[in-house]
């Protein structure tokens, strides 16, 4: 099981794992097979831990999200791999235990579990202001930091926040499909108009962080 950040899952998400278990005859599996479907059912109905009792959220990052994304059929044993992002504000030690219980009722044992802790800055933060205003300024847009769940190299360096361009995207110049284009989505691509007022921007934050950072060393 991995267990990391929080990221949103969009309602009416439908997971393969749960399709599956959902369709499986239960009335011709002996008991303790019925559990371990149930478990995986109840694991896979939904994109937040409501079935298998660790829902939790934060006003920060919103919801817990939890994936069934891999299952495998081995030697008569079923295995499934959680994909867990929880809320900045919680810890896993909060909801793990109900989650072993659930599973050790179905049948399971929890095996591994490789645990990467959420890493947050406030929006309120100088550093993270700094870079929206670059941001800003350049796009002429308004808008809003936000948390996600996915890892990304900002946990790995002290002091650090993802930053990027985002900004829109308008594909039918490269005739893509609707669909496609998008972040990890078929065709995954980006205008070249983009490229280049994402490097303004980055020379924007540059400029903006040395002023801040001197700004800092003569208070």
């Amino acid at each position: 099981m991995g267990v990391s950040g929080h990221a949103a899952a969009p309602d009416g998400t439908v997971n393969a794992a749960g399709v599956l278990a959902d369709r499986l005859p239960m009335e011709l599996l002996e008991e303790k097979e019925r559990r371990a479907v149930l478990f995986l059912k109840e694991a896979a109905s939904d994109g937040y831990g409501e079935g298998l009792g660790i829902a939790c959220a934060d006003a920060l990052s919103g919801r817990l999200t939890c994936n069934a994304g891999v299952v495998r059929l081995k030697k008569g044993r079923i295995s499934l791999v959680l994909d867990i992002r929880y809320p900045v504000t919680m810890e896993s030690s909060r909801f793990m235990p109900k989650l072993q219980e659930k599973a050790k009722q179905a049948g399971y044992r929890i095996t591994a579990v490789q645990d990467s802790a959420p890493y947050y800055r406030d929006k309120e933060d100088p550093l993270v202001t700094v870079l929206m205003n670059a941001w800003t300024q350049e796009t002429g847009q308004t808008g809003e930091p936000f948390v996600m769940g996915g890892g990304t190299y900002a946990r790995h360096i002290p002091n650090a926040v993802a930053f990027g361009p985002g900004m829109s995207r308008d594909y039918t110049a490269a005739g893509l499909p609707e669909g496609h284009g998008n972040c990890h989505c078929a065709d995954e691509a980006e205008s070249v108009e983009n490229l280049k007022c994402a490097v303004r921007i980055y020379v924007r934050a540059l400029l903006g962080l040395d002023r801040w950072l001197g700004e800092k060393e003569e208070k």
